[in-house]
């Protein structure tokens, strides 16, 4: 026996569309330097938003403003990955690493620098903060030889950046064996957010 759903009525999708009006141009405000037309941009939230008050779940325990910010914000993400999905992906640490089932994505270096990253990726500027939170516990976590590479890498909290062969030169390791970390690293940050945020499909970098 299949699950029921329990939509809305008529009258509360007139009511609730009207009343969130405002929500639309809020997130359409957060997208409004990504090289989209704002007419372009307003379009693509309104079949979002129309998608929202057509599949929302009244049995769920979910407010429709939230459900309706999650369709609206990753029907934008899913037109914008679409136009950028054969531009080449950087094996770096703003490659996003992971893609969720709602369209969230992760990344590391802009997210845990706090940088503003204009046109490098779209999806990093929608970042939640519990990720944000979590990648910073993440690095935190690691060991302090695995911090000093992982950081001074790509530049994470300020540090400046240095190449594999500063790195070995300055904690006595081979080239070698700091790219080997680097590495595993990335894959430990991998793992761990992927268990977080129930991740099915991950980035190969």
């Amino acid at each position: 026996m299949g699950v029921m759903i329990l939509p809305l009525s008529p009258e509360e999708k007139d009511r609730l569309a009207e009343e969130n009006i405002p929500l639309v141009y809020f997130i359409i405000k957060k997208f409004q330097n990504t090289g989209i037309s704002e007419d372009e941009l307003e379009s693509i939230a309104f079949v979002g938003y129309a998608k929202a008050l057509h599949e929302f779940d009244k049995s769920r325990n979910v407010k429709f403003s939230t459900f309706a910010f999650n369709c609206i914000r990753n029907e934008i993400l899913f037109n914008l990955r679409k136009e950028k999905k054969h531009r080449e992906k950087n094996t770096s640490m703003d490659t996003p690493l992971s893609v969720d089932k709602n369209g969230n994505t992760l990344s590391i270096a802009s997210t845990i620098s706090g940088e503003d990253v204009g046109e490098k990726s779209v999806e990093e500027q929608v970042i939640t903060e519990e990720a944000v939170q979590h990648l910073k516990e993440i690095i935190d976590s690691l060991s302090e030889t695995e911090k000093y590479i992982i950081t001074h890498r790509f530049g994470i909290n300020g540090a400046p950046v240095k190449t594999q062969k500063d790195i070995a030169d300055y904690i006595g390791m081979s080239q070698a064996n700091v790219s080997k970390l680097e590495k595993n690293i990335i894959e430990k940050i991998r793992r761990l957010l992927g268990s977080r945020y129930k991740i099915k499909e991950l980035f190969n970098i």
